[in-house]
């Protein structure tokens, strides 16, 4: 059966599944629709028209608030909204598989109990993002020439020696477009480079390169939330190498290899969460 939270920005949750007192019942707006925009051709032909937007329809449906506490529970349940800054629908179809979705609730129509004591309050949620499956990846060494990759063109890019070799990880290829990273490192860097390389292919999706020495190392290429920090959280564009770009994604098309290497030998942990996006889940 599948199941419903809400979250909020403390990372707590409120269940809609019956176990804090409400059920999302009748859910709409989980399915995919597409923008396609055309021109007329004359004699019953038209021509599609190249368009980025990517609709998202509200996910709507009906909570159900249950005895013997309905009206008590929508109370609680409505300031635990108006108290969060930001909202995830949590959604988990089948299994252990779950996706997210940044939004707001737009509406909460509170109605009169029916015949069983129970509240239907019928609601909206507009989405902020698609859906996205986060995954957690660690960084882990890589010496001098293991997985080295043989590039066949010139690219406008700098790649600092080591004398102990790299940090990455492989990410593999998900979703329906480009995945968003949050990458963490927590130990001291000197001109720390982060580059994503195509692992088959060789091409280089994205580079950013930071001068000075850093104590701890925090980017994030999410849409709703990109940045680049340092461990402390300061602010670390200003020293972004120019022709350089911290808010890289990963494509859909190949797996690849996320590196970090720096001019002084890496101590600490490195991480990056994935963020696999989906048109519908």
């Amino acid at each position: 059966m599948r199941k419903f939270w809400i979250r909020n920005n403390k990372g707590v949750e409120w269940a809609l599944n019956g176990e804090q007192g409400v059920i999302f019942a009748l859910p709409e707006g989980l399915g995919a629709r597409w923008n396609i925009l055309t021109a007329d051709l004359g004699h019953g032909f038209r021509a599609e028209l190249p368009t980025d937007t990517v609709p998202s329809d509200p996910v709507a449906g009906e909570l159900n608030f249950l005895p013997p506490s309905a009206y008590a529970t929508y109370r609680s349940f409505v300031r635990f909204l108006t108290a969060s800054d930001q909202l995830i629908l949590v959604y988990q179809p089948y299994g252990s598989e779950q996706y997210l979705c940044r939004g707001r609730f737009e509406f909460l129509q509170k109605g009169e109990l029916d015949q069983t004591r129970i509240l239907n309050v019928p609601a909206s949620f507009t989405p902020f993002s698609p859906w996205y499956s986060p995954v957690d990846l660690d960084l882990t060494m890589q010496e001098a020439g293991e997985n080295d990759l043989t590039y066949p063109f010139t690219y406008p890019f700098t790649y600092p020696s080591s004398t102990v070799g790299s940090w990455t990880v492989e990410i593999s290829p998900a979703g329906d477009q480009p995945a968003s990273l949050v990458f963490t490192f927590t130990g001291e860097a000197e001109n720390p480079v982060l580059t994503l390389t195509g692992a088959d292919s060789g091409v280089v999706y994205g580079q950013c390169s930071v001068s000075g020495t850093v104590s701890g190392l925090r980017l994030s290429s999410q849409w709703l939330d990109s940045y680049i920090r340092d461990g402390a959280g300061n602010d670390l564009l200003d020293a972004v190498s120019p022709g350089t770009d911290p808010f890289f994604r990963a494509p859909v098309t190949e797996r690849c290899l996320l590196r970090l290497e720096a001019d002084n030998e890496l101590s600490g942990s490195a991480s990056v969460a994935v963020n696999y996006f989906y048109r519908s889940v």
